[in-house]
């Protein structure tokens, strides 16, 4: 019995501890998909243009910040910023300071060891002496002038060039060979003109044939464009069928209701609309303000229009809000994509494909 007692005890502590985890798993779950992702969005235009952006999750323990502002300095112009909790993961202007303290120390400490070395490496070098010149004895002299380069006569230089010239004449003369007669230069003639002919007859052939074979050509790339416009036709034919196929088109139908209610609980809600606007013709002025005037039923009193007659303007101010719930997410893909219908259309547009 007391066996038993103890066993019953273990069990009844197992228990409580996996309902315990349980417990604690759909609570962490039902915070994560309840909780909504909330965002803030705000631009202005005035002397400079500015716009910020914030998104929070899970009771702002998750923040992602952004800035621009065109007015600021070059560095500081674009802000970003993300975080959890107290940790900052990134932000593009955090400040470097110690980063380039520590960089400085380690050159400053790296300068006088150098110094020290190159000292030491000095000291260690042994002196040279200094290179002495030697004066050049006299029978050094001598032999230097009988190795110098003799004059030359110019009558020599005359001599020599002369025989140069009448060996060239004489190997041009038997390059050039025998002249050719008459009948020779008048027969190559008729050979070039013969070959000229010829190529001309070739040139003028290859043409016509050309010319003859482009209307075929022609009816080859018009049977081409036909058949691409019979398939285009025929592919536009069979996805119109699959698209107008009963259980196909409930789908797709019941698809757009629901991605419509999606976007209308994730869009935006308008905080506040200002805008002084301006141009140089007074009538496209009134033509904007009549445009603009639509807006009055979905923003209401939040919407502040300025028109400007007598000059040309533009500056505002436009600030929102919105939040996305992960639920509704989760609740959209489940209902649109898990589920047998989905499943058997993707098997026919498959075999639409591989018919195709």
């Amino acid at each position: 019995m007391l066996l038993l007692h103890i066993l019953l005890f273990l069990l009844k502590l197992i228990g409580i501890v996996l309902l315990v985890i349980l417990g604690l798993i759909v609570l962490v779950l039902a915070i994560v998909l309840v909780t909504p992702i909330r965002y803030r969005i705000g631009a202005s235009k005035y002397h400079t243009i500015q716009a910020e952006g914030k998104v929070t999750w899970l009771f702002r323990l998750i923040e992602m910040v952004f800035k621009l502002d065109t007015g600021a300095e070059e560095g500081k112009r674009l802000h970003l910023s993300f975080r959890i909790a107290w940790l900052k993961l990134y932000d593009n202007q955090k400040p470097k300071e110690k980063r380039i303290k520590q960089k400085k120390t380690r050159k400053t400490k790296s300068k006088p060891e150098s110094e020290q070395s190159e000292k030491v490496i000095q000291a260690a070098k042994p002196e040279q002496p200094e290179a002495k010149v030697q004066p050049i004895k006299t029978e050094q002299a001598a032999e230097m002038k009988n190795e110098m380069p003799k004059a030359v006569h110019p009558e020599r230089i005359s001599s020599e060039n002369l025989e140069n010239e009448s060996a060239a004449k004489y190997e041009e003369k038997l390059i050039e060979g025998p002249k050719e007669s008459v009948v020779e230069k008048i027969l190559r003639l008729a050979k070039n003109a013969a070959n000229k002919i010829l190529s001309l007859i070739r040139g003028v052939f290859s043409l016509i044939c050309s010319i003859l074979g482009i209307p075929s050509k022609i009816m080859d790339g018009l049977e081409k464009l036909e058949n691409f416009f019979t398939k285009l036709r025929e592919k536009k034919e069979a996805f119109l069928a699959f698209y107008n196929e009963t259980h196909n088109h409930q789908w797709f139908i019941a698809f757009w209701h629901r991605l419509k209610k999606l976007l209308f609980r994730i869009l935006p809600r308008a905080d506040r609309l200002y805008l002084h606007f301006g141009f140089e013709d007074p009538a496209t002025t009134g033509q904007v303000l009549g445009g603009l005037s639509i807006l009055y039923p979905i923003c209401g009193e939040k919407m502040e229009l300025c028109p400007e007659f007598n000059e040309e303007i533009l500056e505002g101010e436009v600030k929102c809000h919105g939040r996305i719930r992960p639920v509704s997410l989760v609740i959209f893909a489940v209902k649109s994509f898990l589920n047998k219908q989905f499943f058997s259309m993707v098997k026919q547009f498959k075999v639409l494909l591989k018919g195709e």
